[in-house]
């Protein structure tokens, strides 16, 4: 049992996790046990999907280069893998096999970051101070952004684009790259780690001084102070976040000390509670809480005995679930994360329940895994990348995908048995809508 007061998350009794003693703290959401206890008593084969490819992105024998990132194109015909010295990877993609294109050079610093923006183009980020927009057709650099700081995090809609540096947030508009446009530069003291825009223009920024701010952009830059809507304080460096959700109405967030958390951001902004709206369901240890599903899993808990570090999270959008992924040396997990529904009709979740993987990558890698991107399965066969420690981006097929569930709440939706996950509530990231 958990001693009084230990925080959501915690794992005290590996056993009692594996028995389906679901762990208990003061504020656990009323429901949230009850919900877990009555769940269905069987939970999915965890699927074992093939390495179809596996390449070294170097040729050096000895001190291969880390992949620190992979990203596959929206057309799923080009992969893009940054490296720890300072390239850029371009691989032509097929049904189950990957060849390399071209190597992007240009960066003078760390590669921060990478994504596609476009069918062709790729943009990255890195601690030159610079954001570098990449043509593959051409296999050119099309366009750069920079600063005299350095550049941790990069994102971009239509012509707006946001990174993130050193305690700031610079806006450019495309169009005029010479210098940004705007600056936030109140909202955090230190790193800036992670930038995202969502559709309704809100700018989300998170920071190694552990704050989630969200600004509301749709209106232009008026006033910092005014432009602040909600935050989330976790007191501990934030390391990823990501938008989830049929509308990216949430948020999940991974810190530098492997917490996982997950944040109803659109209720915070609407939220009166004094003190604004924390996470509704958090894992303070984490990594532990996953070893401990995947025992209650049964068949793929060899491959789990350690779980050493997170990767983050990935979007099933096809089935509307989230999935932390997390692992070791040998072996990358992907985790359902099952919402509980809100204690009350248009109340907040109640908390979250961390299942048995429904997948596990074995036999691509050697070292950690850095990076995991899945790509396709919604007309086409799914398949998934990913980079790591050992210097290698693997491929693997995923056949019909990633098993599909029911939203929160619904009465068919697939649910643990209690002895095959943990529970979790929330109340631990503190909220507010000041961010100082």
């Amino acid at each position: 049992r958990l001693a009084a007061g230990a925080p959501f998350g915690a794992v005290a009794d590996r056993d009692a996790v594996a028995r389906g003693i679901a762990p208990h703290s003061r504020g656990w959401p009323a429901g949230a046990a009850a919900a877990v206890a009555a769940a269905a008593a069987t939970s999915p084969t965890t699927l074992l999907p093939h390495a179809c490819c596996s390449l070294r992105v170097d040729n050096r024998a000895s001190a291969p280069s880390y992949v620190f990132k992979v990203d596959a194109s929206p057309a799923r015909d080009a992969l893009v893998a940054s490296t720890s010295d300072g390239l850029l990877k371009a691989y032509a993609l097929s049904a189950a096999a990957a060849v390399h294109v071209v190597d992007l050079a240009g960066h003078e610093g760390t590669i921060a970051d990478v994504a596609f923006t476009a069918d062709a183009a790729v943009h990255s980020v890195a601690r030159d101070g610079t954001v570098r927009g990449w043509d593959l057709r051409s296999r050119t650099q099309a366009e750069c952004f920079s600063t005299r700081h350095e550049l941790c995090s990069f994102a971009m809609r239509d012509n707006t684009l946001v990174a993130g540096g050193q305690g700031e947030v610079f806006f450019w508009d495309r169009r005029m790259p010479a210098a940004p446009v705007a600056t936030l530069a109140d909202t955090h003291m230190e790193d800036v780690t992670q930038v995202k825009i969502h559709p309704s223009w809100h700018v989300f920024s998170a920071s190694v001084d552990g704050l989630v701010a969200v600004h509301n952009m749709s209106r232009g830059i008026a006033d910092e102070d005014e432009n602040f809507a909600a935050a989330l304080n976790l007191d501990t460096s934030v390391e990823e976040v990501g938008l989830y959700g049929g509308s990216g109405e949430r948020l999940w967030v991974r810190t530098g000390t492997e917490t996982l958390h997950l944040w109803e951001w659109q209720v915070a902004l609407r939220s009166d509670d004094e003190g604004g709206h924390g996470a509704f369901a958090e894992w303070t240890a984490a990594r532990e809480a996953a070893a401990a599903a995947a025992a209650a899993g049964g068949g793929v808990a060899s491959l789990f005995e350690d779980v050493n570090y997170l990767a983050g999270c990935h979007y099933d959008a096809a089935s509307g679930q989230l999935m932390l992924l997390a692992g070791n040396d040998m072996c990358v997990g992907m985790f359902p994360l099952q919402e509980l529904p809100a204690s009350s009709a248009g109340g907040p979740l109640s908390g979250a329940t961390l299942l048995p993987p429904a997948m596990a990558l074995s036999g691509g890698h050697t070292e950690v895994v850095r990076s995991v991107c899945v790509y396709g399965g919604d007309t086409q066969a799914a398949f998934c990348a990913t980079g790591g420690e050992d210097g290698r981006v693997a491929l693997w097929t995923l056949g019909a995908g990633l098993p599909r569930m029911e939203p929160a709440g619904s009465s068919e939706a697939w649910q643990p048995a209690a002895a095959a996950g943990q529970a979790c509530g929330g109340g631990g990231g503190r909220g507010g809508h000041k961010a100082h």
